[in-house]
């Protein structure tokens, strides 16, 4: 049995517009912040999470990682049906807000419980992660967790979908990564301070995610670092599904 690991990923590759100068204004703060303990990722690696695809593949079928892993369930991740319930999802296009959350504001939803202008920005381990939520109009509709719910039914599941009534609308993007141990947690504090005061003093930052912007993604390395992995377009899959099949076969 072989464990191939699978993305969907948003905005992998050139970045454009609203998601490029997010990314590089971020990146600069942070170096500020952190100096050389801040390893920025290359713009090009920086992507949205949609969904984990991992498997286990053998003899032409795909078992499903998460649903063994976190449910404990034998289930076939269906290549053909994902990418056709993916095109007709109501979800997409979808526009996500990143920042603009003022902190004394109330705001209909929370992330895990917190408010979204301290979920906007956190450094969790080596990682430096930033966060949005869909926004349509003055709501914020749960279009990425209805998204990664229908994506069940083709044997694949969302990490932080491991409970039934599990929900996670959440945009989320690596920076980078913080090196170098420290017993001080001063630094990281003010890194986190200094990106959350940003986002919070700017207009909010409105990235569109549509067909066109996806991409599957097989790796090795979870940072899919350039050179290091072979993505593939949505819309080639759509076209030719057994390309999506390959990656895992290869």
């Amino acid at each position: 049995m072989l464990q191939v690991n699978v993305s969907l990923v948003a905005h992998y590759g050139p970045k454009r517009g609203a998601f490029l100068h997010l990314v590089e204004d971020m990146q600069a703060v942070l170096t500020a912040s952190l100096g050389s303990r801040f390893e920025p990722y290359e713009l090009g690696q920086v992507h949205g999470t949609i969904i984990g695809l991992e498997g286990e593949y053998r003899d032409g079928e795909v078992i499903g990682a998460n649903f063994r892993a976190l449910r404990g369930e034998r289930r076939l991740l269906e290549v053909d049906k994902l990418i056709r319930l993916i095109a007709g999802s109501n979800a997409l296009p979808m526009r996500v807000q990143v920042g603009g959350f003022v902190p004394a504001e109330s705001y209909p939803f929370t992330s895990r419980g917190e408010h979204p202008a301290k979920r906007s920005f956190r450094i969790g381990g080596s990682l430096a992660v930033g966060m949005g939520w869909p926004v349509e109009g003055l709501g914020y509709p749960p279009l990425l967790y209805q998204l990664r719910r229908r994506l069940q039914r083709a044997g694949a599941l969302h990490k932080y979908h491991g409970s039934l009534d599990a929900t996670d609308n959440d945009f989320y993007f690596v920076l980078g990564r913080v090196t170098g141990e420290s017993s001080d947690p001063a630094p990281i504090l003010q890194a986190e301070a200094d990106i959350r005061r940003m986002l919070t003093g700017c207009r909010p930052a409105v990235i569109g995610i549509g067909a066109a912007d996806l991409s599957f993604v097989a790796y090795t390395d979870p940072a899919l670092p350039p050179g290091g992995c072979r993505a593939l377009s949505f819309a080639d899959c759509l076209e030719q599904p057994r390309l999506l099949a390959d990656l895992y076969s290869a």
